[in-house]
């Protein structure tokens, strides 16, 4: 098991209120790590103090709209975006697991996402649209 994995584990199975005692079971795992190491790994893993407790949190996310968003038959929707902002959309929208969403490709700032079926192709547009709309 990965250290991440192990912290992870305790803060889902134990209220955690003190690093100190997270430490204490991560060495008791066989983790030797310092307070300060431990402190950048909660950093890197959304790991929050929330009303006297230890929970993972959901990160902020900014909304970025898209340019533009234009269908190409048959199961084809190419996406620009904002320059840099397309791979992380990309990566939220297949996390997001839109129904008629088959993947995507992303570059800088442009996005290929392709249907399950081209009859999915209207469906997809809706789902890429509402999905923005929510805020990826």
């Amino acid at each position: 098991m990965h250290v991440d994995e192990a912290i992870l584990s305790h803060l889902g199975s134990h209220e955690i209120g003190d690093q100190s005692v997270l430490l204490g079971l991560l060495r008791i795992d066989g983790f030797e790590l310092t307070l300060s190491t431990l402190s950048r790994r909660m950093k890197k893993l959304n790991i929050r103090k929330e009303r006297g407790f230890y929970r993972v949190t959901q990160p902020t996310r900014t909304v970025t709209p898209p340019l533009s968003i234009r269908k190409v038959k048959p199961c084809l929707l190419i996406i620009r975006t904002p320059v840099g902002s397309a791979q992380a959309l990309a990566v939220a929208m297949d996390a997001a697991q839109l129904p008629s969403l088959a993947g995507s490709v992303a570059g800088h700032d442009t996005i290929f996402v392709a249907s399950t079926d081209p009859s999915r192709l209207d469906s997809l547009d809706e789902e890429v649209r509402r999905f923005l709309e929510n805020g990826f």
